[in-house]
């Protein structure tokens, strides 16, 4: 006799219930079109897609960069700002303007050549933002690194204390690749206007320049040497605090010791009468250089207020953030497309 199939056997209840939950799941979301729009499509694709969305709510552009493996772009319309950072992952960074508290009250890019300035083989994006308390612009470098991340590789000096901050990026040493300009702002020793000097940063791995940035602070320091000449002559104290303060840090960048630095300081006091306000602001300023350009703190108003200028001791050119600050969006920050 042949024998006939066997039945099929019922599912067991378990898999059953399993099957039909699988049937009964509802499918998951699709991708934000606007944040990953057509994955797979190379950065300049992506970014012009993306660019005409924005279009459509009426941004305009205001400035682009391609590199190989990125698209970048900063776009604007009335009272808003945004940049988009675009690698093989699709959008690598969203950065909107302005935030709640005006940390970034405009965010832009710079258009850097070439787009690899620091000559490290991956391109480099330079993206900014304004603050309006500091009412100052720092930039932010981005390395796109193999595989589409991003890494911050901002130039930072921290040995003169203050605010460091990257203001811009030019060819000051004529290699032709721009250097980054880290400004260091004093506020705490402000009378009326901050004191500030800028160091060069440059090269692969964007380290201090060396020998070659020579010339540059020699310029610096004689352009200051002059302006001092004529504040003195002018009895403008308040010019001569700032002028001492950045010919004492300009002694510290070329590699002088504490006593040059005190040295440069101090001359550019010799023979004024200062006022009471102005010398203990002179007193206080030096005690900061002494201290190796550390541990500095705001006078008191009431300590100032003979010859000082009233309220925020750091007038106007105070810089609340340091080198970045405000730049990139905070960690847990979300951004839209």
């Amino acid at each position: 006799m042949p024998r006939l199939p066997r039945p099929q056997q019922p599912l067991a209840p378990l898999a059953l219930v399993l099957a039909l939950a699988a049937c009964a799941r509802e499918s998951p979301p699709p991708y934000d079109p606007t944040v990953y729009l057509r994955v797979g499509l190379d950065p300049a694709q992506e970014a012009a897609a993306l660019r005409a969305r924005f279009a459509e709510d009426g941004f305009t552009l205001r400035a682009r960069v391609e590199a190989p493996g990125v698209s970048a772009f900063a776009m604007g319309r009335e009272g808003e700002t945004l940049v988009r950072v675009i690698t093989e992952r699709g959008v690598a960074l969203a950065v909107s303007a302005p935030t709640e508290g005006l940390d970034r009250a405009e965010v832009g890019l710079l258009e850097v050549e070439p787009s690899d300035p620091d000559g490290d083989g991956r391109p480099e994006v330079a993206l900014y933002a304004v603050d309006v308390a500091a009412a100052r612009r720092c930039v932010a470098l981005l390395r796109v690194e193999a595989g589409g991340a991003l890494r911050e590789v901002t130039p930072v000096e921290e040995g003169l204390g203050g605010e460091p901050c990257v203001e811009g990026l030019r060819d000051v040493v004529g290699d032709a690749r721009p250097e980054a300009l880290v400004v260091v702002r004093f506020p705490e020793l402000a009378r009326g206007t901050a004191p500030a000097v800028a160091l060069l940063f440059g090269g692969e791995g964007w380290a201090r320049v060396g020998p070659a940035s020579a010339a540059f602070y020699r310029d610096e320091e004689r352009g200051r040497r002059a302006a001092l000449e004529e504040a003195r002559q002018g009895g403008d104290h308040d010019a001569v605090h700032r002028l001492a303060v950045e010919l004492a840090a300009l002694a510290w960048v070329r590699g002088a010791d504490g006593d040059a630095q005190l040295a440069a300081f101090d001359g550019a006091f010799a023979g004024l009468e200062l006022a009471p306000g102005a010398q203990l602001a002179r007193e206080h300023a030096r005690a900061f250089v002494a201290r190796g350009w550390r541990d500095a703190v705001p006078m008191r108003e009431e300590d100032a207020a003979e010859g000082a200028p009233a309220g925020n001791p750091a007038g106007p050119d105070a810089v609340v953030e340091g080198a970045g600050a405000g730049v990139l969006p905070r960690s847990g920050e979300a951004e839209g497309r």
